[in-house]
């Protein structure tokens, strides 16, 4: 689960500093997340 902290982390600075918009954050988010669960199996 450490590693969804720093995903999150990761982009709520990103969102911060205002570079992207929450949409593609989400997806990014949601990409990354995919690609974490499909390592476990």
């Amino acid at each position: 689960m450490a590693d969804l902290k720093s995903i999150f982390d990761k982009y709520i600075r990103e969102g911060e500093s205002g570079r992207s918009n929450t949409n593609e954050l989400l997806k990014a988010i949601v990409d990354e997340i995919e690609a974490l669960k499909s390592k476990r199996r």
